[in-house]
């Protein structure tokens, strides 16, 4: 139970921020560009850390890895999605 409370816990609202976004990204455009959605998604998310990380001066190497593994769970939890989807309703 404390390895839940800790996994929790690292997570935080800005690591779900971060899985719901990609999450979205990833369902809202496969529709109109296909396998392609992966492209300007994985652009935003790093973007968005390059963007952290330089110009706001975020020296937190921590903070954007813990982004960009949320980012990335979001990517593969949707890509997940679709293929559950496709394997049981298609």
């Amino acid at each position: 139970m404390e390895r839940i409370k800790n996994i929790i816990k690292w997570i935080a609202a800005d690591g779900l921020l971060h899985f719901l976004v990609c999450y979205a990204l990833i369902l809202s455009l496969t529709p109109i560009i296909g396998l392609y959605a992966l492209i300007p998604t994985t652009i935003a998310a790093l973007g968005k850390e390059g963007y952290d990380y330089h110009i706001r001066k975020s020296n937190n190497r921590e903070q954007v890895v813990h982004d960009l593994i949320c980012d990335g769970a979001g990517i593969v939890a949707a890509y997940a999605t679709m293929l559950v989807w496709a394997i049981f309703y298609l």
